[in-house]
């Protein structure tokens, strides 16, 4: 089945229903999220946050 890639777009053949990167090197890229960019801890502000794999 034809998937698409959460990380690059670009289309790839996977292998099962839960496939969701194209490569290695897709798998290991930080996801950047929009969650909590903005908020203020203080004198701090969140510009960029990512979350990290499990």
């Amino acid at each position: 089945m034809v998937k698409k890639c959460i990380i690059c777009g670009k289309e790839f053949q996977g292998k099962s229903n839960s496939s969701r990167y194209r490569s290695d090197e897709c798998r290991n890229t930080p996801l950047y999220t929009d969650e909590i960019n903005g908020e203020q801890y203080g004198h701090l502000t969140v510009t960029n946050a990512f979350r990290k794999k499990k």
